[in-house]
């Protein structure tokens, strides 16, 4: 099949770029290992994502019909974001050929995951988190355009936070909602990371998980205050139709393996020798100028981040109970989500982590079949390329 062929041969080159000690070779093979599923998503028919059948093609193949750029945005300023727009007639100008868009498309999404996962290679394994991505993300990443390359530059954007450098965050963060608004989740992102920096206790991150399981529960309430309000009800009338919360057991099993394994490895988790968010050659550095304490601290404080969006991805993804379009806006937690899966394999020793290994390529393959194939989820399944002759 063309999706485990791609996927497999990404994976070995992401592998190959991990592991290799040369800059130039690890960076090459990052980049092809980024090509390979472009490739794929770029070379797709266009029945493949119910996205792209219902406005990406249409979207792209109508610039011609316009005299001007300003006639194409005027157009579609108020169906689109305008980084999206934007981002339309730009590729027009390369190539007027739908699947170049497509192409070029995918390079965003995966490109910048690939980056946001490499900026975390001293805190998990870079391979297997884009193994988690590529082949659990599929569905969407080969389906949801406008809201897909929001997710990754938003996702890239959140490492200038870490760093405090703020307006890069906040500049590259906008950049994102110009793609999709939905990016403004980021900031939701940000006020957790900034709550549990200030104070890293137990109560404080059983608080924030609380807080969003009962906005969960009072959801139907929320949207009523919310729905008084005109240009926000348009929009919440379209997700809402008078729906009511039910409880969807499919997301909440998928996510219940690598929970657990986390808990009982929550230890090693924490307290890894890897300082998260700082490249490889000032680990050293920052270790002796913090000093032994506060080098773990941070460690502790990034590592618990992490573990807390795990719970709160696990509770907005029952939103897809009210509205199958909610469960989108856990796209944002993704990358995180796979880092952390991955940190849980990165930490183990010896046969544990030869066991966990294989337990992590049967739950990835199990998963995707059972979403892809069996579901259709995103409707991408099986994939057909005429470019390809692939039927």
């Amino acid at each position: 099949m063309p999706y485990l062929f791609t996927y497999s041969l990404s994976y070995i080159l992401c592998f190959l770029g991990e592991k290799s000690k040369n800059k130039i070779a690890s960076y090459l093979f990052l980049i092809l290992s980024v090509f390979c599923v472009s490739f794929l998503a770029g070379m797709r028919d266009y029945t493949i994502g119910v996205d792209t059948v219902s406005y990406t093609k249409f979207f792209f193949e109508t610039v011609n019909s316009f005299s001007s750029f300003r006639a194409f945005y005027q157009h579609y300023i108020f169906s689109y974001e305008p980084g999206f727009i934007i981002w339309g007639y730009l590729i027009h100008l390369i190539s007027d050929e739908y699947n170049c868009f497509l192409f070029m498309t995918a390079c965003v999404i995966y490109g910048f995951v690939m980056c946001s996962l490499r900026y975390y290679k001293n805190f998990c394994s870079i391979s297997m988190a884009w193994l988690f991505f590529i082949t659990f993300s599929c569905t969407e990443a080969l389906n949801i355009t406008r809201q897909y390359m929001a997710m990754s530059i938003a996702v890239w954007a959140f490492h200038y936070l870490t760093e405090k450098k703020y307006l890069k965050y906040f500049l590259w963060t906008l950049i994102a909602m110009s793609f999709h608004v939905s990016a403004v989740i980021s900031f939701i992102v940000m006020i957790i990371y900034l709550i549990i920096k200030r104070n890293n206790k137990f109560v404080t991150r059983f608080g924030v998980i609380s807080a969003f399981l009962l906005l969960i529960l009072g959801f139907e309430i929320i949207v009523s205050i919310f729905s008084r309000i005109g240009f926000i009800a348009n929009k919440l009338s379209f997700y809402i139709n008078g729906a009511h919360y039910s409880f969807q057991i499919n997301p909440f099993i998928i996510r219940v393996p690598f929970i657990m394994i986390l808990l009982l490895s929550r230890k090693s988790f924490r307290e890894k020798n890897h300082i998260f968010s700082y490249g490889h050659d000032i680990l050293k550095h920052h270790k002796l100028t913090m000093g032994e304490k506060n080098y773990f601290q941070i460690n502790k404080l990034n590592a618990d981040f992490m573990v807390v969006l795990l719970f709160v991805e696990m509770i907005i993804c029952q939103m897809r109970g009210i509205n199958v379009g909610f469960y989108r806006m856990t796209g944002f937690f993704y990358v995180f989500k796979f880092v952390s899966y991955s940190r849980v394999i990165y930490t183990k020793k010896g046969i544990d982590k030869i066991v966990i290994y294989l337990f992590a390529y049967m739950y990835i393959i199990t998963v995707f079949v059972y979403w892809t194939v069996i579901l259709n989820s995103g409707h991408i399944y099986p994939y057909t390329s005429e470019i390809l002759n692939i039927k």
